[in-house]
């Protein structure tokens, strides 16, 4: 009786366990730009849910301050097809996040495709990309530069 069992599990297991994702990953890599390689930068990945959520990124990457020479970074993130964006900032004060005053963010800021903002956060379609390949240039010039 046990032997009979074993092939009814193994079957009922592919049947019900179907995978969700194929497994592919694809590369986003690029720079950052406009630094003063004096402060830390913080470079995010999100998707559409977890955007510009307090934590709720997909991947993200510190570059501490005494790896960084000269006023330019890279970086680089692996993720499955889906839709992303990528925000970065460098921590002039050292509080580990994204001051901001009345007018917008007080320190250096950028995202992806170069998206400016005019009032306000931006939209994650203002910012964000399809990964459907690698992406070897996803380059990001900062925004209010002390460079």
């Amino acid at each position: 009786m046990k032997l009979s069992i074993v092939p009814l599990i193994f079957i009922l297991t592919v049947i019900f366990l179907k995978p969700v994702y194929s497994g592919d990953e694809y590369l986003v890599q690029g720079s950052v730009t406009g630094l003063t390689g004096k402060h830390n930068v913080y470079i995010a990945l999100w998707t559409k849910d977890g955007w510009l959520k307090n934590k709720k990124f997909y991947k993200a990457e510190i570059i501490q301050a005494d790896k960084i020479t000269g006023n330019t970074v890279s970086f680089r993130f692996t993720a499955p097809p889906d839709d992303y964006a990528i925000s970065v900032f460098e921590d002039l004060d050292g509080n580990k996040k994204l001051s901001k005053g009345f007018f917008g963010p007080r320190e250096p800021y950028g995202f992806y495709k170069n998206f400016k903002p005019s009032f306000g956060a931006p939209k994650f379609k203002d910012c964000g990309f399809s990964l459907t390949g690698d992406i070897l240039n996803a380059d990001i010039p900062l925004l209010n530069s002390k460079s």
